[in-house]
């Protein structure tokens, strides 16, 4: 048994609150929690609030994996490589880019989302950090075959089964 939270659409308060219930839903049952993401991106201060939530969740013994569709863009990208697991579809997309400055953010604070976002990518995958940078300045599109070859994705699925 699982618990599943659909992250479709924006990266925002409403999908944190969403992601919320969904952990408390999964702790309460003592399943492990599903993430299904498409998504455009959104706000890097609530993709911060769900990466955390879902690095808490291994001290509450639930185990976090995600499944990647279609678009995992900008910060859902983030949200995605904060879940233990990691499976997508053939088709999906990702999308690495630099932090974009929202109305309130400053020049430090969208600096460090940089830091954080593409220091925590090259730190669980095989994407080395300048490579981060470089890709992420170049507002790159990663394949299906990228990511996994980088161990973006770090499981596959075979015929509804999950095998590493």
């Amino acid at each position: 048994m699982f618990t599943l939270c659909r992250i479709h659409g924006v990266i925002d308060r409403k999908m944190y609150e969403k992601l919320c219930e969904a952990v408390m839903r999964a702790k309460a049952t003592n399943t492990f929690l599903l993430l299904h993401i498409n998504s455009v991106g959104g706000y890097t201060k609530w993709a911060l609030k769900m990466h955390k939530l879902l690095f808490y969740c291994k001290y509450y013994n639930i185990e976090t994996h995600a499944a990647g569709y279609q678009k995992v863009h900008s910060v859902a990208l983030f949200v995605y490589l904060s879940c233990v697991f990691r499976v997508a579809y053939q088709e999906t997309q990702f999308l690495i880019h630099r932090a974009v400055p929202v109305p309130g953010d400053t020049k430090a604070s969208v600096t460090r989302a940089d830091r954080i976002t593409l220091g925590f990518l090259s730190e669980i995958t095989d994407v080395s950090l300048p490579e981060a940078y470089e890709l992420a300045n170049a507002h790159t599109y990663l394949s299906y075959d990228y990511a996994k070859q980088k161990k973006i994705i770090n499981f596959e699925w075979n015929k509804g089964s999950l095998t590493t």
